[in-house]
């Protein structure tokens, strides 16, 4: 069954509630789809293939913190004790927005006037620009999608050939290709510059 606050613009799944218009442009001879979401993010891509089930979803953005409650807990040991222990308390920011890119190629990606969290997860060939000066920190994740297809079956699609513009504050996290036993997987780079996967 299909859901109903789904919308599918150019072979990408979006959220209704997400977008603020949608059409075309034309660049270089070509017709490609342009989104603008409603905090402001502009999406150009051409049409994707359905296969990939390629989508961009949002929510909101939510941190957490220490802190320290008192109540009915698991000790150590594993029994239920009352006491003091430490918590977590979740803030939701609904003036925040995180976007989540999945499996998208050769999109253009436009950061807002506001703090962006953009995370693209499979993405091949596609251009992401933070680089306003917005006196925000913005923040950029490119990372590979896997998905479980079944009880022993996953699907992993690896991303490539992105670009991330920064400016000053912004933060990138992208795969590290020097591989060896302490190179992380991942390296984290700031702006101001253009970084390439």
């Amino acid at each position: 069954m299909a859901d109903s606050n789904s919308i599918n613009i150019g072979g990408v799944k979006f959220n209704k509630a997400d977008i603020k218009s949608a059409g075309t442009v034309e660049r270089e001879g070509k017709t490609l789809n342009s989104v603008f979401l409603k905090d402001g993010t502009q999406v150009v891509f051409p049409n994707q293939s359905e296969k990939n089930e390629s989508s961009v979803e949002q929510h909101n953005h939510v941190t957490s913190k220490p802190v320290q409650k008192y109540g009915m807990h698991m000790s150590v040991d594993g029994e239920m004790e009352m006491g003091w222990y430490m918590g977590t308390e979740r803030t939701e920011h609904p003036d925040k927005k995180v976007t989540t890119f999945n499996r998208m190629a050769k999109a253009e990606i436009t950061g807002t006037e506001n703090e962006d969290r953009y995370y693209l997860e499979g993405c091949k060939d596609s251009k992401v620009d933070v680089s306003q000066e917005d006196g925000y920190n913005d923040y950029v994740n490119v990372s590979d999608n896997t998905r479980i297809k079944s009880l022993f079956s996953t699907e992993t699609y690896e991303s490539s050939g992105n670009e991330v513009k920064l400016n000053y504050g912004d933060e990138a996290i992208t795969k590290n290709d020097e591989k060896g036993w302490f190179k992380p997987d991942y390296k984290k780079q700031t702006g101001p510059g253009t970084v390439k996967e």
